[in-house]
């Protein structure tokens, strides 16, 4: 049947409703809609999935907060070791060291040279050597060993222990050698 022949035979004012085309019985007038179904597994699934989000948001947030606090936690353990370092590391620019002595001399003439130190840092300083130098045209006058080291000699004296500020001097008497009355 074509579209025009079925036109004409909806159109007729004919008796018999029963040709007529009947809706499906779902479209029926008063019937109720049928009641949704979801099975309880769409609803657990969705419930696991939204708790599942929740949880990997949750364990996301707290993985953040544990790697913020572990990089805070080493910025601040730096920081700290760095003022520690500086308080009690050793500078040798802070041990102070002063020669006293006389600027002209006359041969034969017997001169003192003062040494004073002093330890102006906050560390214990242990194994202290002082080694003084001075020309071969010179004698020390005290007991010490001399050394000779190419053109000068030396004596090198232990002070052993210098506690932070302490402050102490040692003197070295010397003889200059040399024509009596040059200078």
């Amino acid at each position: 049947m074509d579209l025009d022949d079925l036109k004409k035979k909806l159109s007729q004012k004919d008796d018999s409703i029963e040709n007529r085309p009947q809706p499906p019985a779902d479209f029926e007038l008063g019937r109720s809609s049928p009641q949704k179904q979801t099975s309880t597994v769409w609803n657990q699934e969705e419930k696991s999935l939204t708790g599942q989000w929740l949880t990997e948001l949750l364990a996301t947030v707290n993985r953040y907060k544990i790697y913020v606090s572990i990089v805070t936690a080493l910025v601040l353990l730096g920081v700290a070791g760095f003022f520690i370092w500086r308080f009690f590391s050793f500078d040798r620019t802070s041990v102070a060291l002063n020669i006293f002595g006389s600027e002209q001399a006359v041969s034969g003439e017997v001169i003192n040279y003062i040494v004073h130190y002093k330890n102006n840092t906050r560390s214990v300083l242990k194994n202290v050597r002082l080694d003084f130098s001075f020309p071969t045209g010179s004698a020390s006058i005290d007991e010490i060993t001399v050394i000779r080291q190419g053109e000068n000699n030396l004596i090198s004296q232990n002070l052993a222990i210098i506690e932070p500020g302490q402050e102490a001097q040692v003197t070295f008497r010397l003889r200059l050698l040399g024509e009596k009355d040059s200078q």
